[in-house]
């Protein structure tokens, strides 16, 4: 994540905590807050983006076998 994302999403959490719980942190504190719950996140959520793009792939492959197959049944019936 570049500098800018990051200082973004710093933001983000500060501004959060500030209206939702009334909790006011510095920027150091809010960062390291956001390092620590992306480590913790991150994987989680990497391996769930890559299941849903095995998913998606596979629902591709299985549309290009049928298409597969009616080219099949139409070149046999000729």
């Amino acid at each position: 994540m570049d500098r800018q994302q990051k200082e973004y999403y710093r933001e983000k959490l500060q501004n959060y905590l500030s209206q939702e719980l009334d909790v006011e942190i510095g920027d150091f504190d809010a960062e390291f807050l956001f390092d620590f719950m992306y480590e913790q996140l991150e994987p989680q959520i990497h391996n769930q983006a890559l299941e849903l793009a095995r998913l998606h792939l596979n629902q591709r492959m299985d549309s290009v076998t049928e298409s597969l197959v009616e080219l099949e049944k139409y070149a046999k019936e000729s």
